[in-house]
């Protein structure tokens, strides 16, 4: 573990540098004058820690959102770090000062996930060789990645696998594309070139398809660089190849001094003769913060500190309490969300208010897309108390996210009676209800083939039998895992709430179709079973698309 409180804005440092053997990649990016003394503690932290050691690093707020160096530093946090949590602090965190500072909890990551994604993103965006079925393997990095950058992902996979580097016009209308054009039109370079007179001289359609293909090369060159960055915010950890996300707790400072004060347990006294810090309760509490001298390492969920170290334990907190100073203060999401990958530039600002995501993506259907509320019964499930045995192991079987690894529920692991059923919020679900884990784990989907209750993990589907197949449902659920998952990017750790599922548009074509859609699914992974098939889901994901145009 590496903590770090590094000095701030030191002018002329570089001058009195005496380096032998460590080289810094963010030396060359600082002038003789420059004052960023503490970018270089930033990248002093990485040589120092191994891959899996931890740090504290003390630094000014303006690290997160200043360009220049600063910007530089933020590539390399995502480069080097799992970036496990931040703390903001007002002005009065430390004495005299009036800085506002952050605390930054790292991670060392492998140097590995960079290299792995900026092979992968080369293949993507080559210019002069289109992507093939081996390229395409992290459709769905590309997938979240076209959802943070409200892109459409079809459209998105058309223009990279586009053999003229071509962009669809419903792609090129986007904001992002338009935005590409003006910001191309006013480069300088661009500006020179279109006015030699060697330009000037050639044919107009010349003129324009030179044009073209460099304004082309040059969103692709741009879209290269947001994807690594998104790849490494977005990737936690790569397991054989499977992203497992990367989650980022943020504690916001107090909206005034006293509430500050309040919320750090302390205040600091300028009487002459007392100078120093004041504790506003005694002994001291640690505000909401921590608990001092506490004897186990279990802190109340009362407390940030319980956030935190779930945060590096890669656990999911308990639901914060709506009555405590960390209300609306405690903010858990996917990393991705903290930053704006919407917009033309790779800056990476990091903005301690996440982004909400889309509520939806867009699909290219033929047929109307309907909210699940509207065509499904959505029920919450629930655990009875583990502390009255006869409230278990009865004849009611009790889902949990062991029980939803296939694609069909037959029985589950642990039962419960119709006590534990009565003094619960658990419901008794009818057959063929679509269970979707909305909690931690999101995005797991699995049919009841019995009648059964779940825990509070789950949403579960009961579906309008007069307009919605669940073998449908089921695999759009599974199809669209990755924008389902999007949707736990608010305040909680990795939870759905059930208004949120409720709005998650979904293209509802006729029972006849539907049923088409699933029989060509089925058929295609009964060939499965016999053959070994290459990218099965992308093949049923094709499948959806061309059953719903």
């Amino acid at each position: 573990v590496l903590i770090a409180n590094p000095p701030y804005s030191v002018k002329d440092f570089k001058q009195h540098l005496q380096l032998r053997h460590n080289r810094f990649t963010l030396l060359p990016h600082l002038t003789a004058n420059s004052s960023e003394i503490e970018t270089l503690f930033v990248e002093r932290a990485a040589q120092l820690l191994a891959v899996g050691g931890l740090a504290g690093l003390i630094l000014p707020s303006s690290i997160l959102s200043n360009s220049g160096i600063y910007q530089r530093t933020r590539a390399l946090l995502l480069e080097k770090f799992l970036v496990r949590g931040i703390v903001e602090l007002g002005g009065s965190a430390f004495i005299a000062t009036g800085t506002n500072t952050i605390i930054l909890l790292l991670e060392r990551r492998f140097d590995t996930h960079l290299d792995h994604f900026a092979i992968r993103a080369d293949a993507l965006y080559h210019e002069e060789k289109c992507p093939n079925d081996t390229d395409f393997a992290d459709s769905d990095l590309l997938l979240a990645y076209s959802a943070a950058a409200g892109l459409d992902f079809a459209l998105y996979c058309q223009w990279l696998a586009d053999p003229d580097n071509e962009l669809p016009p419903e792609l090129e209308g986007a904001p992002l594309f338009i935005a590409y054009q003006r910001e191309f039109d006013d480069l300088a370079e661009i500006k020179r070139r279109k006015e030699q007179k060697t330009f000037q001289k050639r044919p107009k359609d010349e003129q324009q398809a030179e044009m073209r293909g460099k304004f082309l090369n040059y969103c692709r060159a741009a879209e290269k660089t947001k994807l690594v960055y998104f790849a490494l915010a977005h990737t936690g950890e790569l397991k054989k190849g499977e992203i497992i996300p990367q989650y980022t707790t943020v504690l916001r400072s107090a909206d005034n001094k006293a509430e500050e004060q309040s919320f750090l347990g302390y205040k600091w006294s300028q009487r002459r003769g007392a100078e120093g810090m004041v504790f506003l309760r005694e002994p001291y509490d640690g505000g909401a913060l921590y608990t001092p001298d506490l004897a186990s390492r279990d802190e109340s969920p009362a407390k940030a500190a319980h956030y935190f170290r779930k945060a590096f334990l890669v656990e999911a907190p308990d639901e914060v309490p709506d009555d405590g100073p960390l209300v609306g203060k405690l903010r858990i999401a996917p990393t991705p969300a903290f930053f704006d990958f919407s917009r033309t530039g790779c800056d990476l600002v990091f903005n301690l208010s996440p982004t909400e995501p889309t509520a939806n993506p867009v699909f290219d259907t033929q047929y109307p897309l309907v909210p699940l509320g509207q065509v499904t019964d959505i029920r919450n499930g629930g655990t009875p108390s583990s502390k009255i045995r006869e409230y278990w192991d009865g004849d009611i079987a009790w889902a949990t996210l062991v029980d939803v690894k296939e694609r069909e529920i037959f029985k589950t692991a642990r039962t419960i009676s119709q006590a534990g059923l009565d003094n619960s919020n658990a419901q008794l679900l009818p057959i063929n209800t679509v269970l979707l884990s909305s909690r931690a784990t999101i995005g797991e989907v699995s049919i009841a083939r019995i009648e059964l209750a779940t825990n509070q993990g789950f949403k579960n589907f009961v579906c309008n039998e007069k307009k919605l197949l669940p073998e449908y449902l089921y695999e759009v659920l599974v199809w669209q895992k990755e924008n389902i998952k999007a949707l736990a990017g608010g305040m909680t750790y990795g939870e759905i709430s059930k208004a949120k599922i409720a709005h998650f548009s979904i293209p509802l074509p006729p029972l006849p179709i539907q049923k088409k859609i699933v029989e060509a699914i089925d058929a295609l992974e009964k060939k499965a079973q016999t053959y070994v098939i290459k990218d099965l889901s992308d093949q049923k994901r094709l499948i959806l698309l061309d059953g719903i145009k």
